[in-house]
């Protein structure tokens, strides 16, 4: 959890944070590694990169990392099914969800699940006692064709802390110069799993390359066994000294936010994209591809084109880095994501959400 990986991990940590100090509710964090500490609780898994999984991999294919992590972290949560006592569980993946409400069936538990769709929604069983947390309303509808009520259905966005993911003051050629990062280049800063499919680092690479001023490429993830090519790609096509790709630990993301001139996501689909937020929150322009989901999240505050042509992204990058009024135009930005996104704006819309389930008491209107 102290490093950059994006998605759910990131998310269930600072939702725990967010109201695990709340009076009206008892959490604990079930989770899949780390140490157990207070009121969370390390839950016996094959995780997706460990050893025992990539050997049953060598025998299933590796497609099957994830399944096979799923499945050993429900065996896992036997125990606490059978002598522990919940009233809801908060669930954030789809088998994950699948299989407690098949517990609760076969079991005759009375617990209540709200299954978080982080922007997806699979083929899960819809009851007419269990809800779903969207963060964009892109799924609301096919949410109510597979069986789900709409009003067991909550729409409310990710959020991020502005106290903390904020521009640091004090960003000028020192900073740079201690974080690694050339003076004088324009910086362009991606932030995501360090991969060729679904973030599409080499896209933002080749795209970079091909611009005609010199630019310094910044990469922030988790690299996996997918990473190697973008590695590689980085050497051959901007050489040495004109990219960087590394891991940080999540409390330096605002200096690499702060240092950057514009930010780029290119992956073609988001479920919402919490790094659209952090850049923002540091005044950074933000350019995306063009879809339902970038849009509602980003507004006005976006910089969109289509992103699946080669050419298009070289195109936005040269005319948003040559117009520094775009690229110093950043409170707009910042208040953009204090008035609709800080948690502090969304405590208490989640806060009601699991009074509703947990109390019984009637969604407001």
């Amino acid at each position: 959890m102290d490093k950059v990986k994006r998605g759910y991990e990131v998310y269930a940590r600072d939702l725990f944070e967010l109201l695990r100090k709340e009076p009206d509710f008892r959490l604990t964090l079930l989770k899949g590694n780390g140490l157990p500490r207070g009121n969370e609780k390390v839950i016996f898994n094959l995780h997706r990169d460990g050893f025992l999984n990539r050997l049953l991999c060598r025998f299933f294919g590796v497609q099957w990392r994830y399944y096979i992590e799923y499945v050993s972290f429900a065996f896992g949560l036997l125990p606490l099914l059978l002598f522990k006592r919940f009233d809801a569980f908060y669930v954030l993946e789809a088998p994950l969800y699948k299989f407690l409400s098949r517990w609760r069936a076969w079991s005759g538990g009375r617990f209540k699940l709200i299954h978080f769709t982080g922007g997806q929604l699979g083929r899960i069983p819809a009851t007419g006692s269990d809800y779903l947390h969207h963060v964009t309303p892109a799924y609301q509808e096919q949410a109510r064709a597979c069986g789900f009520l709409p009003q067991n259905q909550f729409l409310i966005p990710h959020f991020v802390d502005t106290a903390t993911m904020h521009r640091v003051s004090d960003a000028g050629n020192d900073l740079l110069r201690e974080l690694g990062v050339p003076v004088g280049m324009p910086v362009v800063l991606s932030v995501g799993s360090i991969d060729t499919q679904i973030k599409r680092m080499d896209y933002v690479i080749r795209e970079c390359a091909a611009l005609p001023q010199a630019v310094f490429v910044l990469l922030l993830g988790q690299p996996d066994a997918a990473s190697a090519p973008v590695r590689t790609l980085a050497e051959q096509t901007l050489g040495q000294g004109r990219f960087a790709i590394r891991t940080v630990p999540r409390e330096d993301l605002p200096l690499y936010y702060s240092i950057a001139d514009v930010f780029v996501l290119a992956s073609l689909r988001e479920g919402f994209g919490l790094v659209f937020l952090e850049a923002l929150a540091c005044g950074l322009p933000v350019i995306t591809h063009d879809y339902d989901v970038s849009r509602f999240v980003l507004g006005e505050h976006g910089i969109f084109a289509d992103l699946s042509q080669p050419g298009e992204l070289t195109l936005q990058l040269e005319k948003t880095i040559g117009n520094r009024a775009v690229v110093e135009r950043g409170e707009p930005r910042i208040e953009y994501v204090r008035q609709r996104y800080d948690l502090n704006q969304l405590k208490a819309e989640y806060l009601a959400m699991f009074r509703v389930v947990c109390c019984g008491l009637p969604i407001e209107e």
